[in-house]
């Protein structure tokens, strides 16, 4: 089979997101459904890609799940990765549409260069200090860069816990540390940048989750660096749209460009 440079592209995307399904895949290359699938087909017949029927309660087919298969994995020069189907898949998913939102956001933006690094990659890195984001992206624009985490509030974690056990308080207390001395080697390394500082931006299901994260937010975050948004905001006007709130400022509809 005949690699494509296209077919290059789709192979490492799927690789850094450690697992995509087809409508993933399509969306984010702008592939009509019908081609996506093929090429898919022929990919995970050569080898370069393994799948499988992703669980669902829903009605209808189960989606198909693609990841590295062994020549996939050769060509890229990673070892392969199966997908984590624990409870923290359904996450996972949601994080992956949330960032291609973000990359199709600035897919057009001429100025603008937008350059992706999802959860996979920063968790197998393992140079994250105990700090992993749900993703992370850097924007370059006029010879100047900017670095953001980001963290996608499901409403399926407390807001604060006697043991400070995977709350979201612990949470932003270990970026707020994690501002404070400006551990960001990592991601200055992986995206070429000699990057100063980063903002967090947290995004969460709704309006009244932000108000309650907004509160913890406002206490810790001295320094102003975490915004929100709900993703309803998110997904209606787009990444760079002045839908962000600093709990920290009180400075509301801000944009992060």
């Amino acid at each position: 089979m005949r690699i494509t440079e296209r077919d290059n592209e789709l192979i490492r995307i799927v690789a850094e997101f450690s697992c995509m399904t087809s409508v993933q895949i399509s969306r984010y290359f702008g592939m009509n459904m019908k081609v996506c699938q093929r090429r898919l087909r022929k990919l995970h017949s050569a080898g370069y890609l393994q799948r499988r029927l992703v669980p669902s309660t829903m009605p209808g087919a189960s989606p198909l799940l693609y990841f590295l298969g062994l020549h996939g994995a050769s060509l890229l020069g990673v070892p392969i990765s199966r997908p984590r189907l624990n409870r923290h898949f359904t996450h996972m998913q949601q994080c992956t549409d949330i960032m291609i939102d973000m990359f199709l956001s600035f897919e057009r933006a001429d100025d603008i260069k937008f350059k992706l690094l999802p959860e996979h990659y920063i968790r197998s890195a393992n140079q994250h200090n105990g700090t992993i984001p749900d993703g992370s992206f850097s924007l370059n624009k006029d010879e100047k860069s900017a670095l953001f985490l980001i963290e996608y509030d499901a409403e399926t974690e407390i807001l604060k816990s006697p043991t400070h056990n995977e709350d979201i308080q612990s949470k932003i207390c270990r970026h707020v540390e994690m501002f404070k001395s400006n551990s960001i080697q990592y991601y200055s390394n992986y995206f070429e940048n000699a990057f100063k500082r980063f903002r967090l931006l947290y995004i969460t299901n709704s309006q009244k989750r932000l108000n309650s994260i907004s509160k913890i937010v406002a206490e810790h975050d001295e320094h102003g660096f975490i915004l929100l948004t709900t993703l309803p905001k998110l997904l209606k006007h787009g990444v760079n749209a002045c839908i962000w709130f600093g709990p920290a400022t009180g400075e509301i509809d801000q944009t992060i460009i």
